[in-house]
């Protein structure tokens, strides 16, 4: 999953399950792994131009009672900039 997609992915799961128009919570826990096993493999060394207006949804996406994909997203992204 490239970064821009995790991004997108992690702030939907954010939106927590009931918000998920999908049949069940398997497919949001899938889609979870992916994303955080996505940011396991990107490399923290390549030179991207990464640019935010706000660091806001970012910072909204370190809470501990989302799922680790949107975690650990939001801090490869903060380790980035």
């Amino acid at each position: 999953i490239p970064y821009n997609c995790g991004g997108i992915l992690a702030n939907i799961l954010s939106d927590g399950v009931e918000a998920w128009t999908i049949s069940s919570s398997i497919e949001q826990y899938i889609v979870n792994q992916e994303v955080y096993d996505a940011t396991q493999t990107w490399d923290l060394h390549k030179s991207r131009t990464i640019n935010y207006r706000s660091l806001t949804p970012i910072l909204r996406l370190l809470n501990e009672n989302f799922p680790t994909g949107c975690i650990m997203w939001a801090v490869w992204a903060m380790t980035n900039l």
